[in-house]
């Protein structure tokens, strides 16, 4: 039987695993920024609490927002990962379900980040979360693109390859960053600004020109 008919024909569904990734994403996403909190006083404040207030606001602002911008890139890489996978099986639901997992994770890692910015061990906790979602979104793409297991068979071998390269930045950038950790604790988290220009970068050789409406983020 043709590969891509018993993939139409699988009995599992990979919709499922889409719905419940884009509501994990929208609670995890959400869930950041409680982790920014106004003064909880009862009595009105002057200039000088405002202040300090403001000055506390540094560290948890920019950890909710490399936090946010990384669940983004992941949310937008496991869509478009899923619009090439035809269909499931139970070793990829198993790695989805890890990565929600890891997924729910990173607003805990986050906050222990922003709360222990002085403490080495909370960098080196962040980090590992990100490189454990690397990693399972990587072994998610090589899973499914081996022998064309759980995609078309006649898909471009260079958007797999693409596809690949883009998967091994995150991952590549989390150990980085545990080494930066031991050298600019509580900042290190900046490495993964570069992560949407390394992710573009590695996804140049995709040469194939693209369908409208296609991305570049398979």
């Amino acid at each position: 039987m043709p590969q891509d008919k018993r993939i139409r024909e699988g009995t599992l569904s990979k919709g499922r695993i889409e719905a419940l990734a884009d509501g994990i994403f929208a609670v995890a996403m959400t869930i950041l920024v409680l982790d920014i909190r106004a003064p909880s006083y009862s009595v009105r404040l002057d200039r000088k609490a405002f202040d300090a207030f403001v000055e506390g606001l540094g560290d948890p602002l920019m950890n909710y927002l490399i936090s946010f911008l990384l669940l983004s890139l992941f949310w937008i890489w496991h869509h478009r990962q899923s619009t090439r996978i035809r269909r499931t099986d139970p070793v990829h639901l198993a790695i989805n379900l890890l990565f929600l997992a890891a997924v729910c994770l990173v607003p805990f890692s986050t906050s222990t980040l922003s709360r222990f910015m002085d403490i080495l061990e909370a960098d080196l906790i962040f980090h590992l979360n990100i490189f454990v979602l690397g990693s399972l979104m990587m072994a998610n793409w090589w899973y499914a693109t081996s022998g064309n297991r759980l995609v078309d068979s006649d898909i471009d071998p260079e958007r797999v390859r693409s596809g690949k390269r883009r998967s091994m930045v995150a991952p590549v950038l989390a150990v980085l960053g545990m080494v930066a950790s031991f050298f600019i604790m509580g900042n290190s988290t900046i490495i993964y600004i570069l992560t949407p220009f390394l992710t573009w970068m590695a996804g140049k050789g995709l040469s194939r020109p693209r369908q409208e409406g296609e991305g570049n983020w398979d």
